[in-house]
């Protein structure tokens, strides 16, 4: 039994409140699905498309439960990462009370990669809910975790 996981069969239409858990996996008539929430959002990511004769078939979601990102912020981001475009930057967002915040940590980048040189201790980071980094002049694409 995993501490952090649970694993469901879709036999309704409609989710239960969320568990206690990380990550709640759903196997749904239409593949598997990921879903997670945390007090600023709640999401339900499709993971594989299948088709399972007996279940219940579910829709994928994104909530976000504060306001929107103001564009005053995505502007300030998006001016900072043009200054120098030869060279990666990274951002933390986050919300408190219902105020989002943006934090520039402590970095090292080059024109392939950025890494901050902040403590994963940090409250910025440990407060975060949207992690940021430009591609400079590279191709406008969704990056993997390392």
């Amino acid at each position: 039994m995993n501490p952090f996981i649970s694993y469901h069969f879709a036999t309704s239409n409609n989710f239960p409140p969320y568990s206690q858990k990380l990550q709640e996996y759903w196997l749904a008539a239409n593949g598997l699905f990921l879903r997670s929430h945390r007090r600023e959002l709640e999401v339900c990511l499709q993971v594989t498309q299948t088709q399972v004769a007996g279940l219940q078939p579910l829709e994928p979601y994104f909530r976000l439960k504060v306001p929107k990102v103001p564009s005053s912020i995505i502007t300030d981001i998006i001016n900072a990462a043009s200054i120098n475009p030869q060279q990666e930057i990274l951002f933390y967002l986050g919300v408190t009370n219902n105020q989002w915040w943006c934090h520039t940590p402590l970095q090292t980048a080059s024109s392939t990669h950025v890494l901050s040189l902040e403590s994963a201790l940090n409250k910025s980071y440990t407060d975060g809910v949207v992690e940021i980094h430009s591609h400079g002049t590279l191709e406008r694409r969704s990056s993997k975790s390392s």
